[in-house]
């Protein structure tokens, strides 16, 4: 659990640190498919993750995990796409099916 001005956030799964930012990879089952979040150390939230692509519209899909590699932020998708994310504005600079 993360605690965020007075609030509390459920079904965090994992936090990253990068320059004063907490990165959050929550439960999808509390937060759907835009299930990585971004909040300044203070608590405030900076940013939610654009919508993941889907391979297949009728099905959603979420992110399973994230990671910094090489000065960038890496999010993957369950259906198989890894996503170099902004880290300012939580969208996707590129993307590429991995799996």
């Amino acid at each position: 659990m993360f605690k965020k001005t007075g609030n509390e956030v459920k079904g965090v799964i994992k936090i990253l640190v990068w320059d004063n930012k907490l990165v959050l990879l929550l439960d999808d089952s509390l937060y759907g498919e835009r299930n990585i979040k971004c909040y300044s150390i203070q608590g405030e939230l900076i940013w939610s993750i654009e919508q993941p692509i889907r391979v297949y519209k009728q099905y959603p899909t979420f992110f399973v995990g994230i990671t910094f590699q090489d000065d960038k932020l890496l999010a993957y998708s369950e259906n198989g796409f890894e996503y170099d994310v902004s880290i300012e504005k939580g969208s996707f600079n590129k993307y590429v099916l991995v799996k």
